[in-house]
């Protein structure tokens, strides 16, 4: 990109290619974003429409792309990368028509580590001709083959987040008090993605025993209630001398799925696995041969903080040099001794920031502004053809996306205002809520406070889901005598298993309107007393019998030891439909996601320790639940338009 970590070109074609454009494209960007996204979502999404020479307008929810949704009148169409191009965000319908419009298709990609194939197989199906990966160029061909994928034209490494312009006007003094030596906050990562990604649970267990062995005052954590965002986390970086990092990406590349699908199918029966074993069974052999190896945007938000990085050695993009831009820790920590040393000298640690700041930020080299001129060249340089000449009405398009498919929030400059509607309301009561500290309250506060109209949304439909449905009844009024027995199921894990249960059911009685429909069936493994639900669909030629007397017998004489749920061979999500039948559609039916964990497979362990308290009590409800799926024939439901109204994800 002009002096940016890419896009470096491939393939381009000379003969399109050399046309240049010199009028305002009309570009339409699909997206899922709810106001509530990370800001680094947040600040790349919109710097499209805030810094690039184009005209773009914004889809914030693809659920909701149906058969009457036009492309026409747009020249391009970038598919961005909080869309699961494998996964039920764009219907079947939806993909069609992306694919028959005469605009270019750009994709914008994250997250690559996973079923590699698969997404070929869809950027194949959408006919995509421009993409922009974290990826480095070596390895292009290797993740984006053009047998595979050959409408694609040309392929740009990016990185997966710059700096914004808050960033670059932030003011830190020298003066600034900073209590802190060192933070750290991440999370503990999936074993699938590999060595790379342990390294943050690594760096914290170890920079945590290092600090305090050497009085360094330190604020570490990969806890997931003890993540900051937005403000709070810039605050902790402002009151930090030093701050710990990793490389960003993975060592694992699971072409296929397979291997995350083994190790989330594995970890459910066997929760506490350590990592080296999961890594012997399913992808020792493979750990480091390809690796994704980029930089976080946390670089840039430390470096505008004036804090001094103190990373695991690696490759960074090329972006990052030790001893310049940071204080580097060896993997195998044979450096401690020196990494402490060069912590305790304020002044040492005073110029990597300052150096680090003036290459990163100051320079401007890889501000939004800059990337997005980059990207306004090298959709020049790819586009070789236009297919319309008339602009698109801002005001007529979004006012369009409010009425007919509930779209609240509009783009303005690098962030987005809400229209007045209960999305507003929501908005007002997030922002409310931003201080609080999630940690202090539970998982279910946690929910609220990050996104306060998902949450509501949510309730009502549990709520409404156990209200009519006798066996969740049943299971709830066994969790408050459990409750109020002493037990510590949390509300919000039961209510989250009944929900997911309410779901088997609808699906085993035909009633559950999916984007992706499926079956499901049942295994029960005597050995190790688990209950096993495998979603599979006829598009993938399985054809699964469930064992219902074995079900049945293992249920009723309190043998069921652990229930799980693997949606693995589909996703990690599901979307699916609520609402009445009845009146008009478009007012009554709603969107719903419903996530099964990162890599698609749920365990219901609150239902099963309430099964442990009250085992035939419990194992009623439960064959009530999913005897319907044991005999279930399948229904398929033709596309239905996209509802308006509130929508959850």
């Amino acid at each position: 990109m002009d002096g940016l970590q890419a896009p470096r070109q491939r393939g381009s074609d000379p003969a399109r290619g050399s046309r240049r454009v010199n009028d305002r494209l009309q570009i339409l960007v699909l997206s899922t974003f709810d106001g509530t996204d990370a800001s680094v979502t947040r600040d790349f999404l919109f710097s499209f429409n805030a810094y690039s020479r184009h005209a773009y307008r914004y889809v914030f929810d693809c659920r909701t792309l149906d058969e009457t949704t036009d492309f026409s009148a747009f020249d391009a169409i970038l598919v961005f990368w909080t869309v699961d191009l494998v996964g039920p965000d764009l219907s079947e319908v939806a993909r069609a028509r992306i694919a028959a419009s005469r605009a270019v298709k750009v994709l914008f990609r994250q997250d690559e580590h996973r079923d590699v194939r698969a997404t070929n197989e869809a950027m194949r199906q959408l006919g995509i001709e421009l993409l922009f990966t974290c990826v480095a160029e070596s390895d292009h061909r290797r993740f984006y083959p053009g047998e595979l994928v050959p409408s694609l034209r040309a392929v740009h490494t990016v990185l997966p987040g710059y700096v914004p312009g808050y960033l670059e006007r932030l003011a830190v003094g020298r003066d600034t008090k900073r209590p802190l030596d060192l933070s750290y906050r991440s999370r503990v990562m999936p074993f699938y993605l590999g060595d790379l990604g342990q390294e943050k649970r690594i760096a914290a267990e170890r920079l945590r025993v290092i600090a305090a062995d050497h009085g360094l005052r330190a604020d570490i954590s990969v806890r997931e209630e003890d993540r900051l965002y937005g403000r709070r986390w810039l605050d902790l970086l402002r009151a930090s001398r030093c701050v710990l990092g990793t490389a960003s990406g993975a060592s694992v590349i699971d072409f296929t799925g397979e291997i995350r699908r083994n190790c989330e199918r594995y970890l459910a029966l066997h929760p506490d696995a350590p990592y080296e074993d999961v890594k012997t069974r399913f992808f020792a052999d493979v750990d480091g041969q390809v690796v994704i190896d980029t930089v976080s945007p946390r670089v840039f938000e430390a470096a505008a903080t004036r804090s001094t990085m103190v990373h695991h050695e690696g490759g960074y993009a090329g972006i990052l040099e030790p001893d310049r831009h940071y204080i580097m820790v060896r993997r195998d920590y044979s450096n401690v001794g020196e990494v402490v040393d060069r912590i305790k000298d304020h002044a040492w640690c005073r110029r990597v920031a300052r150096e680090a700041h003036q290459d990163l930020v100051r320079s401007g080299r890889y501000s939004y502004r800059a990337f997005a001129g980059a990207f306004d060249r090298d959709l020049a340089r790819g586009l070789g053809r236009r297919t319309v000449a008339r602009d698109v009405s801002a005001l007529r398009f979004y006012a369009s996306r409010y009425l007919h498919h509930g779209q609240t929030i509009v783009p303005r400059g690098r962030t987005f205002f809400v229209v007045p509607s209960a999305d507003l309301f929501f908005e007002v009561v997030r922002r409310a809520l931003a201080r609080v500290p999630r940690a202090r309250f539970g998982p279910a506060v946690s929910r609220l406070v990050q996104n306060p109209k998902n949450f509501v949304v949510k309730t009502i439909v549990i709520g409404a889901a156990v209200l009519a449905t006798p066996p969740l009844r049943t299971l709830f009024r066994h969790f408050a005598i459990a409750r109020a027995r002493g037990s510590r199921v949390a509300l919000f894990d039961v209510l989250d298993d009944l929900r997911k249960l309410w779901i088997v059911h609808r699906i085993g009685t035909g009633r559950l309107i999916a984007r992706q429909p499926f079956e499901l069936a049942m295994r029960f493994d005597a050995g190790s007393g688990t209950l096993t639900l495998s979603s599979f669909t006829s598009a993938t030629g399985d054809s699964r019998r469930s064992d219902w007397p074995d079900v049945d017998a293992a249920l009723v004489t309190g043998k069921l030891g652990r229930l799980v749920w693997d949606h693995s061979a589909l996703g990690h999500q599901i979307v699916y439909v609520v609402g009445r039948r009845g009146g008009p559609r478009r007012t009554r039916r709603r969107w719903i996601t419903a996530g099964l964990g990162p890599g698609g497979v749920h365990r219901f362990d609150a239902v099963t320790e309430l099964y442990r308290r009250e085992p035939f009590a419990v194992a009623s409800a439960l064959v009530a639940l999913l005897r319907a799926c044991a005999f279930a024939v399948p229904s398929v439901e033709p596309e239905i338009p996209a509802p308006a109204g509130p929508t959850a994800r």
